[in-house]
């Protein structure tokens, strides 16, 4: 059996306790509201706010590449998401949205505390939502309809390039294709290997990059008919070269886990 590698850069404990947080319950509101939005947009640049690095709370803002572990994916004003396997179970991490290159002084983004999560359970198993200490200003990109047969995505993060190089400054954009054929056996494998996929889709790159280490809950999007929609985050995989396949969560976990976030 293949194991499937979780696509972090730290080597945290994961938490097993699903928690409800009924702060969160009017920002979980915003973000439902959103999932079903249709704004017009045309641009093919990634939206600014697709950009989403966890770090350190202790890191310096000139140290944010050096303390960045995973990636998330912003849902509202006040919510991200991330893998559950990122976090550790006593640590909450600040959030930095909108800055593409976290080596960069000049491009600061909106660093946030998170101050509360949620863990998934079911369909959302393996999805975690952070509650931040403050409002963005961004607009998050909206949840759009799940990645079709034979349809493209784009993954997001600063994941390493291959797996014995070092992360880049500036975050990837990767073009994956769905490649459901070999789902079944990658689940297993990630299952054996401490991952529970909740509700998920198989994918592997159209080119050579692919996710990996330090991507994990990083955003998945793709460009539907109103503009680039939120299609899922990223979970792990069984390598990081051009044939090898990764596991992401998809967009039936990121509504449930709104859902269950209700009180």
């Amino acid at each position: 059996m293949v194991e499937v590698s979780k696509r972090k850069s730290w080597s945290i404990t994961e938490s097993q306790t699903a928690v409800r947080v009924s702060s969160v319950v009017v920002a979980v509101a915003a973000a439902i509201a959103l999932a079903g939005c249709a704004t017009e947009e045309t641009d093919t640049d990634m939206p600014q706010a697709a950009y989403v690095a966890l770090i350190n709370p202790s890191a310096d803002d000139s140290r944010l590449w050096e303390n960045a572990f995973c990636g998330g994916a912003l849902l509202s004003e006040t919510l991200v998401v991330t893998a559950t396997h990122c976090l550790d179970k006593n640590t909450l991490p600040d959030v930095v949205i909108g800055r593409a290159d976290l080596c960069s002084s000049g491009d600061t983004g909106l660093r946030r505390a998170s101050v509360r999560r949620v863990d998934g359970s079911g369909d959302a198993s393996e999805a975690t939502l952070l509650e931040l200490d403050r409002s963005v200003s961004l607009e998050a990109v909206p949840l759009g309809h799940p990645i079709p047969d034979a349809g493209t995505a784009i993954a997001t993060g600063w994941g390493r390039i291959r797996e014995a190089e070092a992360r880049p400054c500036e975050a990837k954009e990767i073009a994956l294709v769905e490649d459901r054929d070999r789902c079944e056996s990658i689940i297993t494998s990630a299952e054996a290997s401490g991952i529970r996929p909740g509700s998920s889709t198989c994918m592997v790159p159209v080119d050579v990059d692919n996710t990996c280490v330090g991507d994990s809950g990083s955003g998945i999007f793709s460009q539907q008919q109103n503009g680039f929609r939120l299609t899922g985050i990223t979970l792990g995989g069984t390598g990081c070269g051009a044939d090898d396949p990764g596991l992401y969560l998809d967009t039936n976990a990121l509504k449930s886990i709104l859902e269950q976030a209700k009180p």
